[in-house]
């Protein structure tokens, strides 16, 4: 909810391009590659831009990440036909784009990352994707730290695998109101 508030705020804004980051990726993504962020904003090749990672960055992430992401990006790719990384919450979007996050998105969870694109292109706007080496990913403990080292802490494990599960869920959700009783 708090994400497509950050979205209709941003859109009063009168903006050509509303970006939605998550603060803490956007301020490490600028401090990695300012120049690669300002090239993914200057010309949106659709009207909604997932921004992902590219193999390198995400290789550099968290073990716990890559297994679990992964599987709502496999996912994601079967519904579609689209290898996209869906779960760092990196989106360009137009004003028009915007507004349809705004009206018709329903999912309160940060599993909003699956249902945007997929309510945007419901909507009859183009959808996109690039990626970016400069996307990486820290927990609040370790924002000094040169690498996340919490790849064996269970707990750790468990997050990461109940925010794959409400990515899956929105998934589901939306995939049985395209195709009713198809799924289970």
């Amino acid at each position: 909810m708090h994400r497509r508030e950050a979205v209709r705020l941003a859109s009063t804004l009168d903006p050509s391009v509303v970006l939605y980051s998550d603060l803490d990726n956007a301020l490490r993504w600028i401090e990695a590659d300012r120049i690669e962020v300002e090239r993914h904003l200057e010309e949106l090749p659709a009207d909604f831009v997932v921004i992902g990672r590219t193999d390198r960055a995400m290789n550099a992430c968290p073990r716990r990440l890559r297994d679990t992401e992964a599987i709502v990006n496999h996912i994601y790719q079967l519904a579609t036909g689209r290898t996209w990384d869906l779960m760092f919450a990196v989106r360009a979007m137009s004003p028009e784009a915007a507004s349809v996050v705004v009206e018709h998105g329903s999912e309160d969870t940060i599993a909003n990352d699956v249902e945007w694109p997929l309510i945007v292109e419901q909507g009859g706007l183009g959808v996109a994707y690039r990626d970016a080496d400069g996307l990486s990913y820290r927990i609040r403990q370790d924002f000094d730290a040169d690498a996340d080292d919490h790849d064996d802490d269970p707990i750790q494990w468990v997050a990461r695998v109940e925010i794959a599960n409400l990515h899956a869920q929105t998934l589901k959700r939306i995939l049985d109101a395209w195709q009713p009783g198809r799924h289970g």
